[in-house]
């Protein structure tokens, strides 16, 4: 049993459905299910029960899920306390960040200019943090709402037909697959969140047919787009417009797709005091944005 397996059981347990915990923890749901069977042949006894379309905690399963809180705020505490003889006295905020990237900069430098007393660390890439629950907060895109008692839906964001400003369709208001059905596509490497939270429209959609070109960063994703008149699927939120120059975002006819933004923590360790600033700031922000999924 090792920390990872704990992080992993404790979402199942909160969610009780495992593709929802997989869709949070970032990892397949057949890996998590060979990790809780895992975790269930080390303790020689059941975890979960299943009750309809639900998993739901056995005795031994509550007690572990009891020990689990204790065992990973003692871990969080540890690291806090013995990274902190490192660095000035300052409040520590881990953000793992998958989406909204302009949006999440601009709130997060908004309130920087208020207060120079929280240090932050942001990670866009390294999923070792999301793996262990090593993480104040997470902000990721789902497929559909999910709602827990460590879960909030932030807004619901549209992902757009991107194509280059002085393409011939980009007049057009909509477009339809028909007339894009020869265009080149490039698309976002499967090592991405984009790539993973979209496989199953494109699967369902069949847009696109093909996919040309595969980039791992949307960078290069926005200059094929803008620069060889590749056609691609960009979030509507995720980049502020100055990265969008050149490009403009048009919806699919008869197929518009949408994905909803999340903001995830561990409700199995204590939330600081720097983290509930934060994150009441930051819901603040969007709210004065105009994004709330009440507007929806």
């Amino acid at each position: 049993m090792d920390i990872q397996q704990l992080a992993y059981f404790s979402k199942v347990a909160e969610f009780q459905n495992i593709s929802k915990a997989a869709e949070v923890l970032y990892v397949t749901q057949p890996a998590l299910t060979r990790t809780i069977k895992k975790l269930e042949e080390e303790l020689d006894c059941k975890l979960f029960y299943r009750q309809g379309k639900s998993i739901v905690l056995t005795e031994n399963g509550k007690l572990l899920q009891d020990r689990a809180r204790v065992l990973l705020q003692t871990m969080r505490n540890v690291k806090d306390e013995v990274s902190s003889l490192n660095r000035e006295k300052k409040a520590v905020v881990t953000i793992e960040l998958r989406c909204i990237f302009g949006l999440f900069f601009d709130i997060l430098g908004e309130y920087l200019s208020e207060r120079d007393d929280i240090e932050f660390h942001i990670h866009q890439d390294d999923d070792t943090g999301i793996n262990n629950g090593d993480y104040d907060l997470f902000i990721y895109p789902s497929t559909e709402p999910i709602d827990s008692r460590s879960n909030r839906v932030l807004f619901k964001e549209e992902v757009f037909v991107a194509l280059a400003a002085g393409d011939p369709l980009a007049g057009k208001e909509v477009l339809t697959r028909e007339e894009l059905a020869d265009r080149p596509y490039v698309g976002i490497g499967d090592k991405r969140y984009f790539f993973r939270s979209t496989s199953k429209w494109r699967g369902d959609t069949q847009f696109p047919k093909e996919i040309s070109l595969y980039c791992d960063g949307m960078a290069a994703v926005r200059n094929m787009v803008r620069d060889k008149g590749y056609i691609s699927r960009i979030p509507q939120y995720t980049w502020p417009e100055k990265d969008l120059e050149g490009i403009v975002l048009r919806p699919l006819k008869d197929e518009r797709y949408y994905r909803y933004i999340c903001m995830t923590w561990n409700a199995d360790v204590y939330m600081s005091q720097a983290v509930k600033q934060f994150q009441s700031y930051f819901l603040r922000g969007l709210e004065k944005r105009g994004f709330t999924m009440e507007n929806e």
